[in-house]
C-alpha cells in the first residue's frame, strides 16, 4: 500500500461514484466510513484492509470527507466482526467477486509450485502474486494468516 498520495491521486482512485455512496444509505457514520474504506480499498488493492492502521491518514481523510463524518469514527469499526463481515458480503455482491473456495485454492496452490516456487521468490513476491491471481479472477483472497 502506497502511504505518500498526491491530491489528484486521491481523486482518481478513491473518490466515490455516486452509485458507491448511494449503499450508505442506512449505515452509522462510523459504519459508513467503515464500508467505504473497505470498498475503496479493496478495488484499490485486491484485499480487504483487518485494521484501520493499514489505512494511510490522507486516505483515511479524503474518504472521511467524502461522506462528511470525522475519520476518527473508524477507530469504532469492527473490520473483522460482524459489521465488517457483513459489509464485505455486500462489497462482494455490488463488485461481483466471490469467496475464494476449496477449488480456487487447491488451482492457485498448483500455480504457485509449478509457476513461482522454482524460481526462489522472496515472500513479498509471493504475496503480490497471490493478491493479482485472485484479483484477476475476480476472487475475494482469503484472509492474510491463510494466506500466510
Amino acid at each position: 500500500m502506497k502511504w505518500q498520495w498526491q491530491a489528484d491521486e486521491l481523486h482518481a482512485h478513491w473518490r466515490l461514484t455516486g452509485e458507491e455512496s448511494s449503499l450508505l444509505y442506512k449505515k452509522t457514520p462510523h459504519g459508513r466510513l467503515g464500508f467505504v474504506v473497505l470498498l475503496k480499498y479493496f478495488q484499490n488493492e485486491g484485499y480487504y484492509p483487518e485494521h484501520c492502521r493499514q489505512i494511510p491518514e490522507a486516505v483515511l481523510g479524503y474518504l472521511a470527507s467524502q461522506i462528511g463524518v470525522s475519520a476518527d469514527h473508524l477507530n469504532h469499526y469492527e473490520f473483522t466482526g460482524r459489521t465488517g463481515t457483513r459489509d464485505r458480503s455486500e462489497i462482494r455482491s455490488f463488485l461481483g467477486i466471490r469467496r475464494a473456495n476449496e477449488k480456487d485454492r487447491s488451482e492457485f496452490t498448483k500455480v504457485i509450485l509449478a509457476d513461482m516456487l522454482p524460481s526462489d521468490p522472496t515472500f513479498n513476491s509471493l504475496l503480490d502474486f497471490a493478491i493479482h491471481w485472485f484479483k484477476n479472477r475476480r476472487i475475494e483472497p482469503p484472509g492474510s494468516v491463510r494466506l500466510e
